[in-house]
C-alpha cells in the first residue's frame, strides 16, 4: 500500500508541474485559462490530440524562453515536462544566429523532463547554454536532437570553443 502511495504522490506532482506550464510562453506573454483552452482547441482542430507539450509546439528561441525562470528563487522542482519527440529540421539556420550568442551563457534555467521518466531531477537546474550547445550541434551534424528521460544540461567551455571555430569556418563558407 505504501508503494501505491508514493506512486500516486509522484504522478499528482507530475501533472501539477505540467499543468502550471504555460502554452503561450513563445510569445512572452502570460495567458488565462481561456487563452490555454483556445489553443488546445485550434491543436484538437488540426488532429492533435495534446496530452503533454511537444517540441512542435516551439521553435528552440520559444523552447529557451519557456525554460528561464520566471523568477531567479530555487524551488525544489525546476522543469519544464515535455515529450521527447524533437523533429530532425527542429533547429533552423535561421535560429542559429541566436543560438551562437546563447551558448556562453550560464543562466540558470529549468531542466526538461520527459513524462515517461520515474525520476523528477531535484534541487538541480540546467543552463541556457547547455541548451542552446545541445541545439547548435544538432542543426551541425544534423541529427536529431535526444534528451532522453530527463536532462539538465550545463554549459561547458570545451563545447563553447568548439562551436565558436565551428561558427567562424561556416561563416567563412559563405
Amino acid at each position: 500500500m505504501t508503494s501505491f502511495k508514493y506512486y500516486f504522490f509522484f504522478l499528482t506532482i507530475l501533472v501539477f508541474v505540467s499543468c502550471r506550464q504555460d502554452n503561450s510562453i513563445s510569445t512572452g506573454e502570460t495567458t488565462d485559462s481561456n487563452q490555454l483552452t483556445n489553443h488546445n482547441a485550434s491543436l484538437q482542430e488540426k488532429g492533435d490530440n495534446v496530452i503533454w507539450m511537444t517540441p512542435k509546439q516551439f521553435t528552440p528561441i520559444s523552447f529557451l524562453n519557456a525554460v528561464v525562470r520566471k523568477n531567479d528563487k530555487d524551488t525544489l522542482i525546476n522543469v519544464i515536462t515535455m515529450v521527447d519527440d524533437f523533429p530532425i529540421d527542429w533547429v533552423k539556420k535561421s535560429d542559429i544566429d541566436t543560438l551562437m550568442t546563447l551558448i556562453k551563457s550560464t543562466k540558470r534555467c529549468n531542466c526538461f523532463l520527459n513524462p515517461l521518466s520515474s525520476y523528477i531531477p531535484t534541487n538541480i537546474s540546467a543552463d541556457i547554454g547547455g541548451y542552446a550547445i545541445i541545439f547548435v550541434n544538432s542543426f551541425r551534424q544534423k541529427t536529431k536532437i535526444k534528451m532522453g528521460l530527463y536532462s539538465c544540461p550545463k554549459t561547458e567551455k570545451q563545447s563553447v570553443e568548439k562551436l565558436t571555430k565551428w561558427w567562424e569556418n561556416y561563416n567563412k563558407k559563405k
